[in-house]
């Protein structure tokens, strides 16, 4: 049994990658338990848009073996029965398979030490929620683990998977990692507890990093410093930016690598698997969307370099005049009869416009007068319906 859900255009107008061939339909998808692919019999790894399914046959495959399959490979849809071979898999070749997925984010020993906060918390939901999918498709029989070796947990036995995820569990909770200055401010100013708070699944924190990566990131004036305390010495050339400079607000297109040098110098996020997880993550749930409208980050090593994002809509932390106008439609949304129209204001207010102690006092009133003024005219909508009722409602009932 698969747990799936399909991934979505981020626009209208294109339509979902699929895939034909052999009377097949593939389309991506993300899967919600750890299955085994239809050709190679190897674990679909990762945590979003892991493979691709067929919408007759129902069987999955990844991206790579059904892009190279040939017709003598790639057998008819509903030609053959599942049987055990389609969900079972040898312990050692689960093992293999998974290192071979994430070689990059594994550490240990000094190079484990070595690691920030902000990487930490990321590997850690990255390989804890692999953990989890792994669980899922052992209770959902999408995968069947063959093992003779020591003593099983959840039907498995353990491998670097679940090290991992305690080593990093670990790092987090003994408290000696520190976040980097920006973040510990944002932590500061939202009453968060660095120790307690996931990173990787606060939709507030990663509004905020996403708000940061939009700020144009100049090289020359990064410093290897965290230090609020020591004095930052600037060329005598340099003459620093006025705050109405509008070199200073947000970008809409940003490339590659100006992302991966935001999140090294700002955020400390310096080891490539980690911001590839990060942005993999952003672009999931629709922070910002390649500017060519491919449904998947990522598309090999030579694609990488000439990488471009925009940013559909901004957010209640940018700084930029457009803020004003998100608030303002935000605002008309709440005040309109149709209940359709106030959701799209609801849902731009929680996605774009979350609270967060670093937005200013005048945007917070704005939304809490908007918020109020939609609840009392609700309520006092409701209350006249039902005195409408009752006035009409015959005497003997």
């Amino acid at each position: 049994m698969h747990r799936f859900s399909y991934v979505l255009s981020s626009r209208r107008d294109y339509e979902p990658a699929i895939i034909s061939g052999e009377r097949h339909s593939f389309r991506l998808v993300n899967l919600f338990n750890v299955s085994l692919c239809f050709l190679c019999r190897q674990p679909l790894w990762g945590c979003v848009a892991q493979g691709y399914k067929c919408s007759s046959c129902l069987r999955v495959v990844h991206a790579g073996c059904v892009s190279d399959a040939s017709a003598a490979t790639l057998t008819g849809c509903h030609s053959n029965t599942f049987d055990t071979s389609d969900v079972s898999v040898d312990w050692s070749v689960l093992r293999r398979s998974f290192l071979a997925q994430y070689r990059d984010a594994l550490f240990s020993g000094e190079e484990l030490k070595k690691l920030t906060y902000e990487e930490v918390s990321v590997l850690y939901a990255v390989f804890w929620t692999q953990l989890q999918l792994l669980i899922n498709g052992l209770a959902m029989g999408s995968v069947v683990v063959n093992t003779k070796y020591g003593d099983q947990t959840n039907g498995i036995t353990e491998f670097e998977l679940h090290q991992a995820v305690r080593t990093y569990e670990e790092r987090l909770t003994l408290g000696w990692l520190s976040p980097s200055l920006i973040l510990s401010q944002y932590m500061e100013e939202n009453r968060f507890d660095a120790f307690r708070h996931h990173l990787y699944f606060d939709w507030s924190s990663l509004v905020f990093i996403t708000s940061i990566i939009k700020t144009p990131h100049d090289a020359d004036h990064a410093t290897s410093t965290n230090s609020p305390d020591l004095l930052q010495v600037l060329r005598p050339d340099v003459t620093p930016k006025s705050s109405y400079d509008t070199t200073t607000h947000s970008l809409e297109v940003v490339s590659l690598t100006q992302v991966f040098d935001v999140l090294a110098d700002r955020f400390c996020v310096r080891v490539r698997a980690a911001a590839r997880f990060l942005l993999s993550h952003l672009h999931h749930i629709g922070h910002f969307d390649r500017l060519d409208h491919h449904h998947l980050l990522f598309q090999g090593e030579d694609q990488r370099k000439q990488l471009l994002f925009r940013f559909p809509l901004p957010l209640g932390l940018d700084i930029s005049t457009d803020v004003d106008t998100l608030v303002s439609a935000v605002e008309a949304c709440l005040s309109d009869l149709n209940l359709s129209v106030n959701e799209v204001g609801f849902l731009l207010l929680s996605r774009k416009l979350s609270p967060d102690g670093m937005m200013s006092q005048y945007a917070l009133h704005r939304l809490t007068r908007s918020v109020l003024s939609w609840i009392t005219a609700e309520v006092g909508f409701l209350t006249i319906r039902q005195k409408s009722l009752n006035f009409c409602m015959p005497i003997g009932r």
